[in-house]
């Protein structure tokens, strides 16, 4: 009879659920103890394993069930998982180690190459090994040991070479082939075409090239092609040609990433076969066309991503009736007409980019209704009108209403992210939006005044209303929006001062005020120390105060280091302005009582009469004296001389 460690790693691996090497700390159970053979085989199995950082210290005691990253069945006592996810974990396990028909070495670095153990297995249904560090090629020997693989996850490594270096038809089980993030190249195989169980299928971030394979090799096969498919994901890749009618096969797909590519042409019209689609992002391609009323049959979508494409023409009004979006990215194309009014029915809407398109109208004032929207951007555009004064009817800018972290959506920032001209530069806001606001209105022909209703959008980050025909003054409270870190009013026809308040914007570090007729000394304060630049305030010539040259007048009269009491400067406008007229209403009121009252007039000029001979009378007095005096003085000179 063998010895217990001669079974201890077939013991091991046939107890064990082995779902991830995460390393956790697992409940210490007091009712339970592990049995010997067990305890065993897990100090064999740690032989194998490099643990630097010393996370399996506590694999020491009596009772293997208290070990970290152990769990044991309340019921059984028997070892029933391992968690051990630790990223300075290094493997060096062996074949005889392996016993199971589930191997996960996700996040343990077992590169550069694949681990040659690999090679013994014939009955692994489940291999995950992502962030495992290899950079090797795809092994000619890997579909023979996967004949019954259902899971293939190798995502964020290094990988290189094709993608038919796997013989994917010895995997007629392969349900999941997760291949994102590495460095494969050449094109794809028209054998995935034929995996029937195939439910996920991710090649994102790689070097593919080609064309998307198309039915034709296959198309006397029966049935749909791929008819399982639900997840389809081939983003930044470098594929060219245009979307196969083939697509519209995979009738229960539900997300499609076919962006940043090179792909061209139009859009089938047998995607509104489709309609269980929830996500399709075609963005960074070269398509064309007119987006027809068929996107209306999307029901449940909620993330449209066609930003950056040749797309023109009228946007569909039936957008509108999209009501489950949640983002929608237009930008970059060459649509027209007016925005949809999108409103109340959209629960979920929190990012709109329209910019770079031709769209006429005015902002529809159902966007306020909104309650979840947290960027808007609709610059470089042709709108006109007034900004709505419902702006701080945006709850989500106003409240800050969190958005569902457990949405999935949410959950992945390659398909939630949005491309914001920030701060001066264009910005992909994707893993930090669940906390951005922002609103893009720049390079349009809106005028009027800045709605003060602006200020109550208290978490707004980004605000953008530069390159319009916008006028008046800036809100005196702007310095309410206590978040803001970019504000660009340049451009436009603003006048007045700039209010104090701004200089309570701690977190601004990205100001632009140019070309207005502002006027007055700029506040002075430590918070606008990072934007102190003079192009900041450029083309506003009555501007004055650092960190322009020009230096403000009367400094006297401005208070608060620096800034003007404008109570006292409107006091001194008002008396100087009722000077003339207050002279002249006082003089022709005099006049007039002189003209009608005659016993005032006579009494008037005796008076004056009376005055004039008082001064003549002092004025011949005032002469003799002089004579007098200058006389004595004439004379006594006169008699020093006589006498010298």
């Amino acid at each position: 009879m063998a010895s217990a460690p001669a079974f201890a790693p077939l013991i091991l691996w046939t107890l064990l659920v082995f779902q991830s090497f995460e390393f956790g700390h697992s409940e210490a159970f007091t009712n339970v103890s592990c049995f010997g053979t067990e305890r065993e085989a897990l100090l064999k199995f740690r032989q194998g394993l490099i643990d630097h950082s010393k996370r399996l210290s506590s694999w020491t005691s009596k009772d293997c069930c208290e070990w970290k990253g152990v769990e044991c069945s309340k019921k059984t006592g028997h070892v029933f998982k391992l968690d051990l996810r630790n990223p300075c974990l290094e493997t060096d396990i062996y074949g005889d180690i392996i016993g199971s028909d589930q191997s996960s070495l996700a996040d343990c670095y077992v590169g550069p190459k694949f681990p040659l153990w690999l090679q013994t297995q014939r009955n692994i249904s489940y291999l995950r090994m992502a962030n495992a560090r290899i950079s090797d090629e795809l092994p000619n020997w890997l579909s023979d040991i996967l004949l019954n693989v259902e899971h293939i996850d190798l995502t964020n490594n290094t990988l290189k070479g094709p993608i038919s270096r796997m013989d994917l038809n010895k995997m007629p089980l392969l349900g999941l082939l997760g291949l994102a993030d590495n460095n494969l190249s050449g094109s794809i195989p028209n054998s995935l075409w034929a995996m029937e169980n195939l439910y996920l299928l991710d090649l994102a971030r790689n070097q593919l090239s080609g064309t998307i394979p198309s039915l034709s090799p296959i198309s006397r096969m029966d049935g749909n092609k791929m008819p399982r498919l639900i997840y389809f994901y081939l983003q930044d890749n470098n594929l060219s040609g245009s979307i196969p009618n083939s697509l519209c096969a995979m009738e229960n797909l539900i997300q499609l990433d076919l962006s940043k590519n090179q792909l061209s042409g139009r859009l089938p019209l047998c995607l509104k076969k489709l309609k269980a689609l929830e996500m399709i992002l075609v963005g960074d391609n070269r398509l064309r066309g007119q987006i027809t009323n068929y996107f209306c049959h999307f029901k449940q979508l909620a993330v449209l991503n066609l930003h950056k494409n040749g797309f023109d023409k009228v946007l569909p009004k039936c957008l509108s009736n999209l009501t489950e979006l949640v983002l929608l990215d237009l930008s970059d194309n060459d649509f027209t007409g007016e925005i949809p009014p999108f409103g109340r029915r959209f629960k979920r809407l929190s990012i709109i980019n329209l910019e770079s398109n031709s769209l006429t109208g005015g902002i529809p004032t159902q966007l306020c209704q909104l309650d979840f929207l947290r960027v808007l951007s609709l610059a470089r555009n042709n709108i006109s009108g007034s900004i709505p004064l419902c702006f701080n009817g945006l709850l989500s800018m106003v409240e800050g209403i969190d958005i569902d972290r457990t949405d999935s959506l949410w959950l992945n920032p390659t398909i939630i992210y949005v491309m914001v001209h920030a701060k001066g530069t264009s910005r992909l806001y994707d893993k930090t939006l669940h906390f951005f606001h922002s609103i893009d209105l720049s390079a349009n022909n809106l005028n009027g005044e800045i709605p003060k209703e602006l200020t109550r959008l208290v978490q707004l980050q980004n605000l953008n209303l530069s390159q319009n025909n916008l006028s008046g003054k800036i809100p005196s409270n702007i310095g309410n929006l206590k978040n803001l870190e970019s504000l660009d009013l340049s451009n436009n026809g603003i006048s007045g001062r700039i209010p104090p308040s701004i200089s309570s914007l701690d977190f601004l570090s990205c100001l632009n005020l140019s070309f207005n007729n502002l006027s007055g000394p700029i506040p002075s304060s430590s918070h606008l120390r990072t934007v102190d630049d003079e192009s900041v305030y450029r083309g506003n010539d009555g501007l004055c105060g650092a960190p322009l040259s020009k230096v403000c007048p009367r400094d006297g009269d401005f208070q608060n280091g620096g800034e003007p009491n404008e109570g006292n400067l409107d006091i001194h406008n008002w008396f100087y302005a009722g000077l003339g007229p207050g002279f002249a209403v006082g003089f022709l009121g005099f006049c007039s009582a002189l003209h009608f009252k005659q016993s005032w007039r006579i009494s008037y000029f005796q008076a004056i009469d009376k005055i004039i001979e008082k001064l003549m009378i002092l004025g011949m007095i005032t002469t003799l004296q002089f004579k007098r005096a200058f006389q004595v003085k004439f004379d006594y000179v006169y008699d020093m001389l006589q006498e010298s």
